[in-house]
């Protein structure tokens, strides 16, 4: 991993993303396996070519390294509708 950092949503979330592979590769999104689950454990990774591609992961909005977790006292997942997820930001 070459750089990872939070980007804020308009709502108050923080989304986690980190960049791996090639600084000029051709960008790859990848968008971890759904509720519950996070890029900690990077093997993700092993699916790109870090030679030629620029992978920018994420782990959605109440999961893994974003803020806050689903599992954090008083969480409304009111704020986690499939149309929040789709207008989080991704960091290309």
């Amino acid at each position: 991993m070459r750089a990872s950092g939070l980007l804020p949503t308009d709502d108050g979330h923080e989304i986690y993303w980190e960049e791996s592979g090639a600084p000029a590769g051709t960008p790859a999104l990848y968008l971890h396996g759904g509720p519950g689950g996070t890029l900690r454990n990077g093997s993700y990774r092993t699916k790109f070519d870090p030679a030629r591609l620029r992978v920018i992961a994420i782990d959605q909005r109440g999961c893994g390294r974003s803020r806050p977790h689903v599992t954090a006292p008083g969480y409304d997942l009111g704020e986690n509708t499939t149309d929040h997820l789709v207008r989080d930001p991704a960091p290309l």
